[in-house]
């Protein structure tokens, strides 16, 4: 029962490593598993599971996210209906949003929870494109809740976008494409 809502779960976010709560621990199975294992994580008894105390899941998830995987965290509920508990996903990280709380505990360093300013999450940039050169942007800072949106015409080779790429230098890049509300 336990690996069927796993499935039942992993089948609708495989894009995702599923930190999957059982008790005190957030399991990964199969290739979530593998990818624990190349991080520090020790087998439980066969190399499709290896799990994580409650209390290190930031800092494991960090890890996952600083190797380029985005992460699920499933919680366990309480099911009347059944003697099993209920399991939903209930967050998903990624580089631009894992932050505060549970994470800030996960970098050592400074006051801020960050080592250093480098490591401080960087900004999600949100692109929408029009047909006829123009695009609607918006630069979002997760960690201090600012937001900015412009609209520019850009010319082919998108001089414009590469030029708010290099200096914003975002973790996360959100693309819509063909926007005729921009035309």
């Amino acid at each position: 029962p336990l690996l069927r809502q796993y499935w039942k779960l992993k089948s609708r976010c495989m894009n995702l490593v599923l930190f999957f709560r059982v008790g005190s621990f957030y399991e990964l199975f199969y290739e979530d598993a593998e990818l624990g294992i190349q991080l520090g994580l020790r087998a439980c008894g066969s190399h499709y599971k290896c799990g994580v105390p409650v209390h290190h899941f930031a800092l494991y998830a960090t890890r996952m996210l600083a190797h380029g995987h985005l992460v699920g965290r499933v919680e366990e509920f309480p099911d009347p209906k059944s003697t099993l508990l209920a399991r939903r996903l209930v967050r998903i990280y990624t580089p631009a949003t894992a932050l505060g709380g549970v994470f800030a505990h996960a970098r050592a360093g400074t006051g801020t929870g960050y080592a250093t300013d480098e490591a401080l999450p960087k900004p999600l940039l949100a692109v929408v494109e029009g047909r006829s050169g123009m695009l609607g942007l918006c630069l979002i800072d997760v960690l201090s809740s600012v937001m900015h949106t412009a609209f520019v015409l850009d010319t082919p080779g998108r001089p414009v976008l590469h030029t708010v790429l290099r200096r914003e230098n975002p973790a996360e890049v959100v693309l819509v494409t063909g926007n005729p509300h921009l035309d």
